[in-house]
């Protein structure tokens, strides 16, 4: 229902709104509520036959019978006018009254609920999180009905649970289904929306169309409050304009804390035995008093061994070395848990695990005429212990072999010299003199060929010296679109790298040597540099994948997973530790992608004829969600905001109404305890 506007003095009012939980009969019935106060003062007394002894006592009666006609005046009393205010104040004190207008707008306030592993730490005989969860709940139902608040969260990611709105009752369920996740704090992206809201970019920009005043009162509408729920487990919140924005961070949690963690843990093959495998674990008190501590260490479920130390410093690490020899089963997957034994106030960061899969070695294959000096640096001691290295003949282009190798990915890298396929394999390929492909084109460049300058950003040149390069023959590569250059000389670019579908492309329009009337003469001497080696490495390293894994054996709570198997499967399933089932397909460059490490612990890929054939660990191992202690203060932007004990919004107080419903109670009691005579 909405009247119409009305002027109160200087002060406008625009439309004024009624609403409320009830609807048009629940109103109509209030409504009537004064007319059946007026109406009882109507009321006819039933009269009793009664022998008086006297004429006065007639009069009386009289009296009280003019009184009681329907359809006589009805006598002025101070009773019916108070009991006729009562239950007007008190219809109006249930009119959700609200005032649109620009002189008067109403507050906006963003709660933001810290969900976090830190969140997840015990306070009492509840946790931070629950607690925080209360403190936001308590505000909500403080709200005015004029005013807008809005519901977000922030982990690793933040998530508007509840865009602006004035219904606290919608916000307060929201807030009800809103869990902590074993995720890394970070708060950035949630600042960085919050900021957005209340300093709109269609307004700051609008200084052509708005004056300055304009601009102002737009955005004073716009201003919002954002209320911090957090123990202050972030790092600082750099680059950030608040502008209109107001930040009151709100700490939650207690200032003494009991906390052992498990912040670093690592599996990995013993490079001299490959039967063995080194474990390192880093464990911190967090505590501000020293704890006892008991582990213990599980491969595939079975206790392999214990340690116990009588106390672990405040603020102290204690590093533990183990080694473990395994079975003659070199080609299944190894799972470890290690655990602290006990109970804290964080019980997320006790347990840690770590996974050694089956290895193995990344395949490069070299296809050349013969090219001593790639074969030399390719079968070099460090490198040919990293890699299974294949040389071919150019024949071998002509091959079943090699057109299995165009159908599906079976090499990493594939080194062409001199010599262009027909069609590229399913592989990251290196091109020396030749076009890969159509879509690059080589023209030669008049020599001498010197280096200008080399891409010192990208992973194949960083940190390279390559300027002082020259070559007798060369050519100007151009690859592409995207293709990015990595060489450029005085006449075009040397060296290019440019993607492919699923794949990448690096092209040198030169050779390392040269033939002419049957005799091999070097084209540069760059083979005899320290960069060429180096050059070469970060080839294998980027495009061969050396020292890679098929597989990480293990990622941070909610990283997204990108690994590559072996075989033949399209189709593979990964088994959280919850026992939750999800299906991941093979991808056009060979790969897997998946996302859904929401859970701690160790996560199986299952494959053809349910074969467990890899596993990863998923486990907390960060410092900062692990340190309890509650901050002070934090940085936003160029501000520090220090903490408060108590974050208090202008609320809109109720407790009068029901002082207005008692008193008209009381005042209908009375009425009925003095009108006793006229009681049907």
């Amino acid at each position: 229902m909405t009247l119409d506007a009305i002027s109160l003095g200087s002060f406008a009012l625009g439309a004024v709104t009624l609403g409320g939980p009830w609807g048009w009969l629940g109103w109509a019935v209030l409504a009537c509520v004064p007319v059946l106060i007026f109406l009882l003062y109507f009321l006819k007394l039933r009269r009793s036959r009664l022998e008086v002894p006297s004429t006065f006592l007639w009069k009386r009666s009289i009296e009280d019978l003019q009184v009681n006609s329907l359809w006589q005046r009805l006598r002025s009393t101070l009773l019916l006018w108070l009991q006729l205010a009562i239950a007007i104040l008190l219809l109006l004190s249930m009119l959700p009254i609200g005032c649109q207008s620009d002189q008067r707008v109403g507050q906006r306030h963003i709660f933001l609920l810290d969900t976090s592993a830190s969140m997840a730490a015990r306070e009492g005989e509840s946790t931070r999180f629950e607690l925080a969860k209360q403190q936001i709940d308590a505000q909500l139902s403080q709200l005015r009905e004029i005013d807008l608040a809005m519901l977000m969260t922030s982990d690793d990611q933040a998530q508007i649970r509840q865009a602006y709105t004035s219904d606290s009752a919608l916000l307060r369920r929201k807030l009800q289904d809103v869990t902590v996740r074993p995720r890394l704090t970070k708060f950035d992206d949630a600042l960085i929306a919050a900021t957005a809201l209340a300093n709109p970019s269609h307004v700051r920009d609008a200084g052509d169309q708005l004056t300055s005043e304009q601009v102002a009162n737009e955005l004073q509408k716009n201003r919002a409050t954002l209320h911090m729920y957090s123990d202050g487990g972030f790092p600082p919140i750099k680059d950030t304009d608040l502008g209109e924005l107001v930040v009151n961070f709100v700490p939650t949690g207690g200032a003494n804390s009991n906390n052992l963690a498990i912040t670093t843990f690592n599996a990995q093959w013993n490079e001299k035995n490959r039967g063995s495998i080194d474990l390192f674990a880093r464990i911190e008190n967090f505590s501000e008093a020293p704890v006892p501590i008991d582990v213990e260490l599980r491969r595939n479920g079975e206790i392999i061994d214990v340690v116990r130390r009588e106390a672990v410093e405040p603020r102290a690490a204690l590093s533990l070395d183990f080694q473990d020899t395994l079975p003659a089963q070199q080609d299944s997957v190894t799972e470890y848990q290690l655990k602290i034994v006990g109970s804290d106030d964080l019980l997320l960061d006790d347990t840690a695990h770590s996974v050694v899969n089956p290895g193995r070695r990344p395949q490069v294959m070299l296809v050349t005429s013969g090219n001593p000096g790639l074969e030399a640096v390719l079968s070099t001691t460090l490198i040919a212990e990293g890699l299974e290295l294949l040389v071919q003949s150019p024949e071998f282009l002509e091959t079943d072999a090699y057109q299995a190798m165009v159908d599906q990915p079976l090499f990493d890298l594939v080194v062409f010299d001199r010599v262009s396929p027909k069609k590229l394999p399913m592989a990251n390929t290196m091109s020396w003199g030749a076009a890969p492909s159509s879509d690059w084109q080589l023209t030669p460049l008049t020599p001498p060929v010197f280096v200008l300058f080399g891409n010192n950003t990208h992973p194949l040149t960083l940190n390279l010296n390559l300027d002082t390069l020259a070559f007798l023959k060369a050519s100007g590569v151009k690859g592409p679109p995207a293709t990015v250059d990595l060489l450029t000389a005085n006449d075009g670019v040397l060296i290019a790298v440019g993607p492919r579908v699923g794949f990448q492309d690096l092209v040198l329009g030169f050779t390392l040597t040269d033939e002419e009337n049957g005799v091999r003469f070097p084209v540069t001497d760059w083979p005899g540099r320290i960069s060429f080696p180096v050059f070469m490495f970060k080839t294998l390293e980027y495009l061969g994948r050396l020292g890679q894994k098929e597989i990480a054996s293990s990622v941070r709570p909610g990283q997204v997973l990108r690994f590559r198997l072996e075989s033949e499967e399209t189709e593979l399933k990964v088994v959280s530790p919850g026992g939750k089932e999800a299906r991941v397909n093979k991808l056009t460059d060979g790969g897997f992608v998946f996302s859904g490490t929401d859970e701690l612990g160790i996560y199986r890929v299952i494959g053809k004829d349910e074969k467990h054939v890899r596993s990863f660990a998923v486990s907390l191992s960060d410092r900062r969600e692990s340190d309890l202690a509650v901050k002070s203060q934090t940085m936003v932007g160029d501000s520090a905001v220090t903490a408060t004990t108590e974050s208090k919004i202008q609320g809109d107080s109720k407790s009068w109404r029901y002082l207005l419903l008692l008193a008209l109670g009381v005042l209908c009691l009375e009425w009925i305890v003095y009108n006793r005579r006229i009681l049907m």
